[in-house]
């Protein structure tokens, strides 16, 4: 197959407890084989169980600048979609 028509495929997995990002939040175990039609970068991060562990400090100034940005959403009217996070 011709590599420009191949596509691109990134997992991230944690440095720490070598979880897999599955979607934009989710982290388990179960790390999806990339297809032959597809090119495979891995690439690392760290999970929020694993960062909460190791880097307390900046876990609880993560979570603080999360609720913010979902309060701000909240008030512009995106309620049906985060209300329930603003609380």
């Amino acid at each position: 197959m011709d590599k420009d028509k191949r596509s691109e495929h990134i997992i991230v997995i944690c440095s720490y407890c070598k979880k897999g990002l599955r979607g934009q939040e989710l982290w388990d175990n179960k790390i999806e084989a990339p297809t032959e039609m597809s090119r495979t970068r891995v690439s690392h991060g760290i999970c929020p169980d694993c960062l909460e562990e190791n880097f307390p400090n900046e876990y609880l100034v993560i979570q603080e600048e999360k609720k913010v940005r979902i309060k701000n959403l909240f008030e512009k009217g995106y309620k049906t979609l985060y209300g329930h996070l603003a609380k």
